[in-house]
């Protein structure tokens, strides 16, 4: 059993370091110049919306660089700060959605799980500000344990952390209603106080970082991406491509599984729809960071169906 679990551990090591050295070698490293100017406008307070309300993934990557000596040089201190910053962020994403699938599956179907959440992750990788979105899937990777674990104590304040790097965080308290409903405990007072508290979290932080930077121009509204997204173009040349490599085969063994899986992974499944069109409206389909948490679903549901194990169900609260 100890080495099972040492095997586990480097299996998970080897995820975590192949997924930061592909962003590393991507994103960070061929573009340190037009990166540092976009963290030195978003903390300056000149950043365009959406860009400028999401500080936390460049309040975190700032404080590591200026941390580190002068003598190295900016460029490499960039890379080195925010390198970590990944390296932390997919240590954290495969431990917490490795950590979920145990309490639901074998410990091969698991692993078999984890390996299956690092294979969208090249493909999803866009422009050279793109390591929020994976920060986003390490938010919602936690709150998934936190609520399988009865930590939901500290949902909302890992919802207005979220809040402050992307605003679809919001959306994992639509899971944690799921979650609740699941476990027939939606009515009870201390469930109840937890959601509206992580409302009130998303709200405030939403909220707050507007008005403390007050309203900016977006150039990318909802007529824009709908535009972009409908384009008979981008639809044939990008966008459908993109879907079928990355989503389709998930998608349809996680279907094939609905009917006999956990309530949850049923409710989370059907909540994927109204996720796929806020997506429609508020993002760019090309931009498949920005649906990784929806693996979160699609992936032990697709391993149902693949194994034939059925998920445990949680303990009713």
């Amino acid at each position: 059993m100890p080495s099972r679990r040492k095997a586990a551990g480097l299996l998970l090591a080897t995820l975590t370091l192949s997924s930061t050295w592909y962003v590393f070698k991507h994103v960070i490293q061929p573009h340190v110049v037009a990166r540092r100017t976009f963290v030195d406008q978003v903390l300056g307070g000149t950043a365009e919306a959406p860009y400028q309300y999401r500080v936390l993934h460049p309040l975190l990557g700032h404080g590591l660089e200026s941390a580190l000596p002068s003598a190295f040089g900016d460029e490499w201190r960039h890379c080195a700060a925010y390198g970590l910053v990944m390296l932390v962020c997919f240590a954290g994403i495969y431990g917490f959605f490795h950590a979920w699938l145990r309490m639901l599956f074998t410990p091969a179907t698991a692993l078999l799980g984890s390996v299956m959440l690092a294979l969208p992750l090249p493909l999803a990788v866009t422009g050279h500000i793109v390591e929020g979105d994976f920060v986003t899937l390490l938010v919602f990777s936690l709150g998934f344990w936190l609520m399988a674990t009865g930590r939901e104590v500290w949902l909302p304040l890992l919802v207005g952390l979220g809040t402050l790097n992307r605003e679809q965080t919001a959306y994992l308290i639509v899971f944690f209603a799921a979650s609740l409903a699941a476990r027939r405990s939606l009515g009870g007072r201390r469930e109840q106080a937890l959601l509206a508290a992580s409302v009130m979290a998303f709200l405030a932080v939403f909220l707050g970082v507007r008005a403390f930077y007050g309203p900016r121009p977006n150039p990318y509204g909802v007529a824009f991406n709908v535009a972009h997204n409908m384009s008979p173009r981008n639809l044939r040349e990008a966008i459908a491509p993109l879907w079928l490599a990355e989503v389709v085969g998930p998608a349809v063994l996680a279907g094939m599984a609905f009917r006999r899986t956990t309530t949850f992974l049923r409710l989370g499944f059907l909540a994927l729809g109204p996720y796929l069109v806020l997506f429609v409206l508020n993002g760019l389909l090309i931009e498949m960071a920005k649906f990784l948490p929806a693996f979160l679903v699609l992936i032990p549901m697709a391993l149902q169906t693949l194994t034939g194990e059925r998920p445990r169900d949680p303990p009713e609260g």
